[in-house]
Protein backbone atom coordinates (compact mmCIF):
# COMPACT_ATOMS: atom_id res chain seq x y z
CA UNK A 1 0.00 0.00 0.00
CA UNK A 2 1.06 3.68 -0.84
CA UNK A 3 1.68 5.58 2.20
CA UNK A 4 -1.44 6.57 3.71
CA UNK A 5 -2.31 10.16 4.35
CA UNK A 6 -5.07 12.51 5.73
CA UNK A 7 -7.07 11.86 2.82
CA UNK A 8 -6.73 8.30 2.46
CA UNK A 9 -8.38 7.67 6.31
CA UNK A 10 -10.93 10.05 5.10
CA UNK A 11 -12.04 8.39 1.75
CA UNK A 12 -12.15 4.97 4.07
CA UNK A 13 -14.18 6.81 7.06
CA UNK A 14 -16.62 7.96 4.11
CA UNK A 15 -16.90 4.59 2.58
CA UNK A 16 -17.25 3.23 5.96
CA UNK A 17 -20.02 5.51 6.54
CA UNK A 18 -22.04 4.07 3.43
CA UNK A 19 -21.81 0.74 4.57
CA UNK A 20 -24.12 -1.16 7.36
CA UNK A 21 -22.35 -1.19 10.78
CA UNK A 22 -21.67 -4.61 11.17
CA UNK A 23 -19.90 -4.66 7.82
CA UNK A 24 -17.92 -2.05 8.81
CA UNK A 25 -15.07 -4.00 10.50
CA UNK A 26 -14.70 -6.47 7.43
CA UNK A 27 -14.72 -3.52 4.92
CA UNK A 28 -11.86 -1.87 6.71
CA UNK A 29 -9.33 -4.83 6.44
CA UNK A 30 -10.90 -5.62 2.78
CA UNK A 31 -10.09 -1.59 1.81
CA UNK A 32 -6.64 -2.14 3.10
CA UNK A 33 -5.87 -5.61 1.21
CA UNK A 34 -7.53 -4.03 -1.75
CA UNK A 35 -5.04 -1.32 -2.17
CA UNK A 36 -2.27 -3.73 -1.25
CA UNK A 37 -2.96 -5.73 -4.25
CA UNK A 38 -3.52 -2.20 -6.69
CA UNK A 39 -0.15 -1.04 -5.41
CA UNK A 40 1.42 -4.71 -5.97
CA UNK A 41 -0.38 -3.96 -9.48
CA UNK A 42 1.38 -0.59 -10.54
CA UNK A 43 4.50 -1.65 -8.96
CA UNK A 44 4.87 -4.43 -11.17
CA UNK A 45 2.99 -3.70 -14.53
CA UNK A 46 3.61 0.31 -14.22
CA UNK A 47 -0.03 0.97 -14.28
CA UNK A 48 -3.24 1.09 -12.14
CA UNK A 49 -5.49 -1.54 -11.20
CA UNK A 50 -8.59 -1.71 -13.17
CA UNK A 51 -10.55 -2.41 -10.28
CA UNK A 52 -8.97 -1.04 -6.92
CA UNK A 53 -7.37 1.87 -8.12
CA UNK A 54 -3.70 3.40 -7.92
CA UNK A 55 -2.47 1.38 -4.52
CA UNK A 56 -3.62 4.28 -1.88
CA UNK A 57 -6.24 3.76 0.71
CA UNK A 58 -7.76 6.53 -1.15
CA UNK A 59 -7.90 4.42 -4.59
CA UNK A 60 -9.73 1.57 -3.45
CA UNK A 61 -12.08 3.79 -1.54
CA UNK A 62 -12.83 5.81 -4.36
CA UNK A 63 -13.97 2.77 -6.36
CA UNK A 64 -17.45 2.42 -4.07
CA UNK A 65 -20.05 4.94 -4.30
CA UNK A 66 -18.84 7.70 -1.46
CA UNK A 67 -21.29 9.66 0.78
CA UNK A 68 -20.52 12.95 1.43
CA UNK A 69 -17.92 14.17 4.63
CA UNK A 70 -20.17 14.49 7.45
CA UNK A 71 -17.90 16.22 9.70
CA UNK A 72 -16.95 14.85 13.26
CA UNK A 73 -20.23 16.49 14.60
CA UNK A 74 -21.44 13.19 13.37
CA UNK A 75 -20.61 10.35 15.97
CA UNK A 76 -21.41 7.92 13.43
CA UNK A 77 -18.63 9.05 11.17
CA UNK A 78 -16.42 9.40 14.42
CA UNK A 79 -16.76 5.67 14.80
CA UNK A 80 -15.95 5.30 11.34
CA UNK A 81 -13.04 7.46 11.13
CA UNK A 82 -11.83 5.42 14.50
CA UNK A 83 -12.36 1.95 12.82
CA UNK A 84 -10.31 2.33 9.80
CA UNK A 85 -7.52 3.72 12.05
CA UNK A 86 -7.76 0.89 14.33
CA UNK A 87 -7.57 -1.47 11.06
CA UNK A 88 -4.45 0.27 10.15
CA UNK A 89 -2.95 0.34 13.45
CA UNK A 90 -3.41 -3.29 13.47
CA UNK A 91 -2.18 -4.03 10.00
CA UNK A 92 1.55 -5.50 9.61
CA UNK A 93 3.90 -2.41 10.34
CA UNK A 94 6.67 -3.56 8.33
CA UNK A 95 4.39 -2.89 5.04
CA UNK A 96 3.70 0.46 5.64
CA UNK A 97 7.84 1.68 6.03
CA UNK A 98 8.73 -0.46 3.01
CA UNK A 99 5.70 0.94 0.82
CA UNK A 100 7.09 4.36 1.86
CA UNK A 101 10.63 3.68 0.78
CA UNK A 102 9.28 1.97 -2.56
CA UNK A 103 7.31 4.96 -3.07
CA UNK A 104 10.46 7.84 -2.88
CA UNK A 105 12.90 5.18 -3.91
CA UNK A 106 10.22 5.22 -7.66
CA UNK A 107 9.95 8.80 -7.70
CA UNK A 108 13.39 10.02 -7.04
CA UNK A 109 14.34 12.85 -8.91
CA UNK A 110 18.07 13.81 -9.68
CA UNK A 111 19.52 16.47 -7.71
CA UNK A 112 19.30 19.90 -9.19
CA UNK A 113 22.11 21.96 -8.33
CA UNK A 114 21.62 25.92 -7.83
CA UNK A 115 21.05 27.81 -10.97
CA UNK A 116 20.93 24.72 -13.50
CA UNK A 117 18.17 22.84 -14.75
CA UNK A 118 18.24 19.36 -14.31
CA UNK A 119 19.55 18.42 -18.20
CA UNK A 120 22.37 21.16 -17.15
CA UNK A 121 21.15 24.07 -19.24
CA UNK A 122 22.61 26.90 -17.24
CA UNK A 123 20.09 29.56 -16.00
CA UNK A 124 21.76 32.52 -15.49
CA UNK A 125 22.11 33.34 -19.29
CA UNK A 126 18.99 35.56 -19.82
CA UNK A 127 17.03 32.63 -20.65
CA UNK A 128 14.84 32.24 -17.42
CA UNK A 129 17.05 33.02 -14.38
CA UNK A 130 15.62 31.95 -11.13
CA UNK A 131 17.65 34.32 -9.75
CA UNK A 132 15.67 37.85 -8.98
CA UNK A 133 17.10 40.80 -11.17
CA UNK A 134 19.30 43.18 -9.86
CA UNK A 135 17.74 46.24 -8.29
CA UNK A 136 18.81 49.69 -9.72
CA UNK A 137 19.96 51.88 -6.81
Amino acid sequence: MRPLLHGDISAAARALYGAPAADRPALSLRLIAEAEIADAHARDLGRIHPTYGNGSLMGAARKRALPPEPGFSDPEYCLCFAQILRAVASHAPGNFQSSRADFFERNRRPPVRSGHWPEGRDTRDGRGSPDPAPVAE
